[in-house]
Protein backbone atom coordinates (compact mmCIF):
# COMPACT_ATOMS: atom_id res chain seq x y z
CA UNK A 1 0.00 0.00 0.00
CA UNK A 2 1.26 2.93 -1.02
CA UNK A 3 0.93 6.48 0.54
CA UNK A 4 -1.77 7.59 -2.24
CA UNK A 5 -3.74 4.99 -0.58
CA UNK A 6 -3.93 6.62 2.76
CA UNK A 7 -7.50 8.72 4.04
CA UNK A 8 -7.80 10.36 7.03
CA UNK A 9 -11.25 9.68 8.58
CA UNK A 10 -12.01 12.29 11.29
CA UNK A 11 -14.47 10.93 12.93
CA UNK A 12 -15.29 7.35 14.05
CA UNK A 13 -18.90 7.56 15.26
CA UNK A 14 -21.76 5.84 13.42
CA UNK A 15 -20.80 7.51 9.98
CA UNK A 16 -17.08 7.58 10.45
CA UNK A 17 -17.01 3.56 11.45
CA UNK A 18 -19.24 3.10 8.58
CA UNK A 19 -17.06 4.72 5.72
CA UNK A 20 -13.99 2.80 7.60
CA UNK A 21 -15.59 -0.28 7.09
CA UNK A 22 -16.47 0.19 3.36
CA UNK A 23 -12.98 2.04 2.33
CA UNK A 24 -10.91 -0.81 3.83
CA UNK A 25 -12.68 -3.22 1.86
CA UNK A 26 -12.09 -1.21 -0.93
CA UNK A 27 -8.28 -1.66 -0.06
CA UNK A 28 -7.63 1.89 1.23
CA UNK A 29 -5.07 2.43 4.03
CA UNK A 30 -7.24 4.85 7.25
CA UNK A 31 -6.06 6.38 9.61
CA UNK A 32 -8.29 8.17 12.09
CA UNK A 33 -8.65 11.12 14.51
CA UNK A 34 -11.25 11.10 16.95
CA UNK A 35 -10.95 13.29 20.13
CA UNK A 36 -13.66 11.02 21.94
CA UNK A 37 -11.55 8.69 24.38
CA UNK A 38 -14.99 6.78 24.92
CA UNK A 39 -15.00 6.17 21.16
CA UNK A 40 -11.71 5.39 20.24
CA UNK A 41 -11.58 2.92 23.57
CA UNK A 42 -15.00 1.04 21.97
CA UNK A 43 -14.04 1.14 18.65
CA UNK A 44 -10.23 -0.78 19.69
CA UNK A 45 -12.31 -3.03 21.92
CA UNK A 46 -13.73 -4.33 18.27
CA UNK A 47 -10.97 -3.88 16.05
CA UNK A 48 -7.18 -3.41 17.51
CA UNK A 49 -5.77 -2.86 13.72
CA UNK A 50 -7.09 0.30 13.59
CA UNK A 51 -4.87 3.12 13.60
CA UNK A 52 -5.51 6.46 15.76
CA UNK A 53 -3.46 9.42 15.66
CA UNK A 54 -3.49 12.64 16.90
CA UNK A 55 -3.41 16.20 15.31
CA UNK A 56 -0.17 16.93 15.68
CA UNK A 57 0.92 13.50 14.16
CA UNK A 58 -0.66 14.46 10.78
CA UNK A 59 2.23 16.11 9.32
CA UNK A 60 4.23 13.00 9.35
CA UNK A 61 1.48 11.57 6.76
CA UNK A 62 0.71 12.62 3.01
CA UNK A 63 -3.01 11.85 3.15
CA UNK A 64 -4.03 12.40 -0.61
CA UNK A 65 -8.03 12.18 1.27
CA UNK A 66 -9.44 13.64 4.45
CA UNK A 67 -13.00 12.84 4.97
CA UNK A 68 -14.54 14.82 7.88
CA UNK A 69 -17.33 12.83 9.82
CA UNK A 70 -17.71 14.31 13.11
CA UNK A 71 -20.71 16.84 14.26
CA UNK A 72 -21.07 19.71 11.98
CA UNK A 73 -20.37 21.80 15.39
CA UNK A 74 -17.38 20.54 15.58
CA UNK A 75 -15.81 20.44 11.43
CA UNK A 76 -14.59 24.30 12.42
CA UNK A 77 -12.59 23.05 15.82
CA UNK A 78 -11.04 20.07 13.97
CA UNK A 79 -9.39 21.99 11.15
CA UNK A 80 -8.29 24.28 13.36
CA UNK A 81 -6.88 21.98 15.05
CA UNK A 82 -5.54 20.56 12.15
CA UNK A 83 -3.82 24.20 11.55
CA UNK A 84 -2.63 23.75 8.11
CA UNK A 85 -1.03 20.23 8.99
CA UNK A 86 -2.55 18.95 5.57
CA UNK A 87 -0.80 18.77 2.27
CA UNK A 88 -1.62 21.59 0.42
CA UNK A 89 -3.19 18.77 -2.43
CA UNK A 90 -5.08 16.99 0.11
CA UNK A 91 -8.60 16.58 -1.27
CA UNK A 92 -10.98 17.72 1.82
CA UNK A 93 -14.51 15.59 1.92
CA UNK A 94 -16.81 17.66 4.67
CA UNK A 95 -19.62 14.46 5.08
CA UNK A 96 -21.42 16.32 8.31
CA UNK A 97 -23.58 18.87 6.30
CA UNK A 98 -21.71 22.39 7.16
CA UNK A 99 -23.12 25.08 5.42
CA UNK A 100 -21.20 27.94 4.75
CA UNK A 101 -17.44 28.15 4.74
CA UNK A 102 -14.91 26.98 6.11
Amino acid sequence: MNNEDQILLIGMGLMGGSFYKYLTKLGYDIICIDTNEMVVDNVLACDGSIKFITYDEVDQFNFKYTIATCYPDNVIQVFNALNNRLNSDCIVLEMTGLKGNF
